[in-house]
């Protein structure tokens, strides 16, 4: 699954990621740095999937792996905050 670095996935893209991590049940997710898009990807299944809101799905992966996420990433999580906390009730 492949998007640009330094930028936000599609909303396609990201659904698509998160239904084959809750099909797989482990994964493994890796960009170039390991950092943005990584970050991203996995921030988005936290907040479908735990309490966490987006900025704290963010404040712990940069707790782990300072540097994740950079700020148009956070503000692409942070927008679709609501529709992943919707989907992840739906299950």
């Amino acid at each position: 699954m492949y998007f640009e670095d330094c930028t936000s996935p599609s909303v396609q893209l990201m659904e698509r990621f998160l239904k084959i991590a809750e099909k797989a049940g482990i994964v493994a997710v890796h960009c170039y740095a390991g950092l943005g898009r990584t970050g991203t990807l996995i921030s988005a299944f936290l907040i479908k999937h735990t309490d966490f809101t987006a900025l704290e799905a963010v404040a712990w992966l940069r707790i782990l792996r300072p540097g994740s996420v950079i700020g148009r990433q956070q503000d692409f999580l942070q927008q679709h905050e609501q529709l992943l906390k919707k989907a992840g009730r739906q299950k």
